[in-house]
């Protein structure tokens, strides 16, 4: 979390209540710490989840932005 504030303030992205930071960056994390810490998975298929979730969350957003700005 620490590392990931700096970015974002070195970015300048506003998130004023952390929830980017909560969700996004431990999501990953949590997602890529299975991968490292479990034997049993594959590290290579937990980042291609974190890609593919991102791809989908990127799109759906666009739909919905799409949506209410007509």
């Amino acid at each position: 979390m620490v590392f990931a504030v700096k970015m974002f303030d070195k970015i300048k992205i506003d998130d004023s209540v952390v929830t980017l930071l909560v969700h996004l960056v431990n999501g990953i994390w949590d997602t890529l710490a299975i991968g490292i810490f479990n034997p049993d998975v594959a590290l290579f298929a937990q980042i291609k989840r974190i890609v593919v979730i991102g791809i989908f969350a990127f799109l759906s957003s666009l739909v919905v932005w799409a949506v209410l700005k007509n």
